[in-house]
């Protein structure tokens, strides 16, 4: 379990970096965040 809870963090921030997503046109959610913050 503790070595599970150690990869959490670096799996959490591949699938919000890295990871592209069809609901977001195939942009991960920070490209996404970043598009809409340069908008406003």
């Amino acid at each position: 379990a503790q070595a599970v809870l150690g990869l959490i963090g670096g799996w959490i921030e591949d699938y919000n970096e890295n990871h592209p997503h069809s609901g977001l046109k195939m942009r991960s959610p920070r490209e996404v965040i970043a598009a809409q913050t340069e908008i406003a």
